[in-house]
């Protein structure tokens, strides 16, 4: 499940949101994508998207990995109990409860159907889901 934050709105701040509804991912922060960079060009994680003969630059990280290091974009993996029921149902609470904050969210459905989502929550839920594009139809 993906949550967007709209633009104006400070990541930062809403993963100290976030922690008050005891929900372990956050939102990507600037901080957050020169943190992996660093441990790119140092070697800490990932060397083997080092160049050799220099250090990769934020650019081309945000490049190779569009979604991971969008400002602003919460992930979270509802399947094969990856994420707990509890916090399931915590996140949907933040997302009722922080919706003028947020400006899109992905499989409303699968949170509701999966995390046993009350019912008085359905409608929001639904009501920031972000529409599905149609797939481009080949000859």
């Amino acid at each position: 499940m993906i949550i967007k934050l709209r633009e104006n709105i400070s990541p930062e701040k809403m993963n100290q949101v976030l922690k008050n509804y005891s929900i372990r991912s956050c939102f990507i922060t600037e901080q957050s994508n020169t943190g992996w960079l660093c441990d790119i060009n140092t070697g800490l994680c990932c060397q083997h998207l080092k160049p050799k003969t220099r250090l990769l630059t934020i650019d081309e990280l945000k490049k190779i990995f569009p979604i991971w290091t969008e400002i602003g974009l919460f992930e979270a993996d509802l399947y094969f109990d990856r994420t707990p029921e509890t916090e399931m149902q915590e996140i949907a609470r933040f997302i009722v409860e922080n919706a003028d904050s947020i400006e899109y969210i992905s499989q409303s459905d699968l949170l509701i159907e999966r995390g046993n989502i009350p019912k008085e929550y359905h409608i929001k839920l639904r009501s920031l889901q972000k529409p599905e594009k149609e797939p481009e139809k080949l000859p």
